[in-house]
């Protein structure tokens, strides 16, 4: 993981504190060049599951399908209470009986 990390932590190094390097040279040119390594750290990682079992495979999908289950419970629950106001809003036309009685006069 560190191979993948030292060509960007370097090139990062040399635009921002020494200043050998311009914005636009680090921006077009060396910054994604020097990101294409960092493609190893799951690549490695990876490898590293599937050949030397450091973890095991079912808490790995296990602990993902949790995630996944739970993140969408929580976007249901994000959007419920605005789906249900929107459908008290549209369902009781509360806001159309009120014009339509008589206005009272002060006088």
């Amino acid at each position: 993981m560190l191979i993948g990390l030292i060509p960007y932590a370097a090139a990062a190094f040399a635009h921002r504190f020494t200043g050998l390097i311009s914005d636009e040279t680090y921006h077009l040119y060396l910054g994604p060049i020097a990101f294409l390594p960092m493609i190893c750290i799951p690549a490695s990682l990876a490898t590293a599951v599937w050949k030397e079992q450091l973890f095991d495979i079912r808490v790995i999908v296990r602990r993902g399908l949790q995630y996944l289950f739970a993140r969408a419970a929580l976007r249901v629950l994000l959007v419920l209470p605005v789906a249900l106001l929107l459908f008290s809003i549209f369902k009781t036309p509360t806001a159309r009986s009120c014009r339509s009685s008589p206005r009272v006069r002060a006088g």
